[in-house]
């Protein structure tokens, strides 16, 4: 189970960052072959578009009481299309948030699994 906390009272005490409402949050992870998330990370980006899309990982964006304030599906993809493609035991997938000023925690979800 990985609940990701959100610590952007923190990222925004270390990144010099104006947080306006156009700002997003980019989640950037490593997951493995069984979805699990075994890193993250966190920044605050400007101007950028939030992810929509579907797949067998989700994310959501929650309040301090639980309530999703905002949903996205993906794939994550494990191949290297080359001459003679491969098939990483990891890969890392990037995910745009929206920013909220109300957002607590972020869910990752494998297979309807939270990871």
């Amino acid at each position: 189970m990985h609940r990701i906390l959100f610590p952007l009272f923190t990222a925004l005490l270390i990144l010099p960052v104006v947080v306006l409402s156009e700002n997003t949050i980019l989640l950037e992870m490593d997951i493995n072959q069984n979805l699990d998330v075994t890193g993250y990370s966190l920044s605050v980006l400007d101007g950028q578009t939030p992810s929509h899309g579907s797949g067998s990982m989700a994310v959501e964006l929650h309040d301090s009481s639980g309530n999703p304030l905002y949903s996205v599906g993906f794939q994550p993809s494990f191949s290297i299309l080359a001459d003679s493609p491969e098939i990483l035991n990891e890969t890392v997938s990037l995910v745009v948030l929206p920013y909220r000023e109300d957002a607590a925690y972020i869910n990752v979800y494998g297979n309807g699994s939270l990871r």
